[in-house]
């Protein structure tokens, strides 16, 4: 690439935007955790807290999107999908589109694993079975809101094992039959995809968050008191829930473009093609005629 290509390069292209991102979502992240403890430790005088954490939980977010944007990251639509999801959770008493709009992100995430759609579909609906079976078992008062979250949280797991499994041992893979060769072949697309291991370790942040919100609504569903430590981390739960939460965006958000066509936004454009390598050429230097 010459010079002048270089200077005209948009400044989202190189590597100055990751370190000033990340220096601003380290600043929100501390904010917000301090002010969460703070609303855990003095919750009687909280007064305007509240509100103004959840509009700096919601800047947070939409920082992660604006920067994969800009980046062209392969994250860009877990990112948007999750970012509508939180305005309805966060800002809204409508809870059923925002875990609706999570579910769209973890099958932007079973994209970015290259997993087929079977596999989200099949994880999603196991978890939906046997949210039913112990509904109509147990006589829980379970309804569409516990239901959609039980096919959330079945996406999820599997996505996160799935994430997981591409890059264990050999060994501990045994291939058998025809089948578990193109499982062979998924895992060597898997490794290829980009991030490597880093939305594996996005999903498990996930998944650590989500254990905090159901932890949250737990008393919700169950009679008589709770003890007094689950008490107290039932109250440390929203501080959990986005030190756990923020990081996995971030992490998003900072992704590097691969090389599948629906990674970037499609307003993004395309990557010129990278010039093959050139063979060295062995055949006798000519000599000029005398």
């Amino acid at each position: 690439m010459d010079r002048t290509s270089k200077k005209t390069r948009p400044l989202w292209t190189k590597n100055r935007l990751l370190p000033a991102f990340w220096a601003a979502e380290g600043a929100l992240f501390l904010v917000i955790f301090m002010g969460s403890l703070e609303l855990f430790l003095h919750p009687s005088g909280a007064g305007a807290l509240p509100e103004a954490l959840n509009r700096l939980r919601f800047s947070s977010v939409l920082l992660c999107l604006a920067v994969s944007l800009l980046r062209r990251s392969p994250g860009w639509l877990p990112l948007l999908w999750a970012a509508w999801g939180d305005s309805f959770l966060i800002f809204t008493p409508w809870y059923l589109p925002g875990i609706c709009f999570f579910i769209l992100a973890q099958e932007a995430f079973r994209r970015l694993l290259g997993l087929p759609f079977s596999y989200f579909l099949a994880g999603g609906s196991l978890a939906l079975a046997l949210f039913t079976a112990a509904r109509f078992c147990f006589l829980l008062p379970l309804g569409v809101l516990e239901g959609a979250a039980a096919f959330y949280t079945g996406a999820l797991l599997g996505n996160l094992a799935a994430s997981w499994r591409a890059f264990a041992p050999a060994a501990s893979r045994r291939p058998r039959g025809a089948s578990c060769s193109a499982c062979a072949a998924w895992r060597r697309r898997a490794k290829k995809a980009p991030g490597g291991r880093w939305p594996a370790v996005s999903l498990t942040l996930l998944f650590l968050c989500d254990i905090q919100v159901a932890l949250r609504q737990l008393p919700f569903y169950l009679a008589g008191p709770l003890p007094s430590f689950w008490d107290a981390w039932i109250q440390l739960s929203p501080t959990l829930i986005w030190a756990f939460y923020l990081p996995a965006q971030a992490l998003l958000a900072s992704l590097s473009l691969g090389k599948s066509p629906w990674a970037a936004p499609p307003w993004a454009g395309s990557l010129p093609a990278p010039a093959p390598p050139q063979s060295p050429s062995y055949a006798p230097a000519l000599r000029p005629p005398r």
